[in-house]
């Protein structure tokens, strides 16, 4: 009966080790407590939304930081873009209890992948439709660093009129600001662009 009992005590010890061990990999959250707060966020409760923020959002600032070489003000960012489309998911069902660590620092990791490749396909529009140089390795180094230079709402035209093909009326409308407004900081930015570009990257 003894021998019983200890592999009775021994299951019970490895069930706990086991749920102290998802406990860990999804933000301190129980299956049940996990469960408990997807139906309190469908209803407007915001606790697993802050609990995440508070748990795990340093933690996927370290990586992104660490293992990309980003910097600390855009690894908030991107972790921050993670956490709304991360809640977004969460409401529509899309993810369910297990390693949630591991899948948010994933998604982050696909953020910030995918807004290289974004920003790189769109300054390849750029290098042959606007600067009219030919492509090379070289070049795009070049331009990345001059597109580094610019400030949040010329990124947002250049991005919106030559990557998403967004008319400047609309985007002037989306801005709130004048079509002859968006059109003047639109061509003041590609002058911007031209002039960094060729007079410190192009001998």
């Amino acid at each position: 009966m003894k021998w019983f009992g200890n592999i009775g005590q021994k299951q019970k010890e490895a069930e706990v080790v086991e749920l102290q061990g998802n406990s860990k990999q999804n933000f301190g959250l129980s299956r049940i407590d996990f469960d408990v707060m997807i139906e309190k966020l469908k209803d407007g409760d915001e606790s697993i939304f802050e609990h995440v923020f508070l748990s795990h959002f340093g933690d996927c600032m370290s990586y992104l930081k660490q293992n990309y070489s980003v910097e600390h003000e855009r690894a908030y960012d991107i972790t921050m873009d993670t956490l709304i489309i991360f809640r977004g998911k969460l409401l529509e069902g899309k993810i369910d209890y297990g390693n949630l660590r591991y899948l948010f620092t994933k998604m982050a990791s696909q953020v910030f992948l995918k807004e290289i490749e974004k920003n790189k396909r769109l300054q390849d529009v750029i290098i042959e439709e606007e600067v009219g140089v030919e492509y090379s390795e070289e070049l795009f180094d070049a331009l990345a660093k001059v597109w580094d230079e610019f400030d949040g709402e010329e990124k947002i035209i250049l991005q919106a009129f030559y990557y998403d093909n967004t008319p400047l009326s609309i985007l002037s409308t989306k801005m709130g600001i004048s079509d002859v407004s968006i059109r003047k900081k639109k061509q003041r930015a590609m002058e911007k662009l031209k002039n960094n570009f060729f007079n410190n990257y192009i001998d």
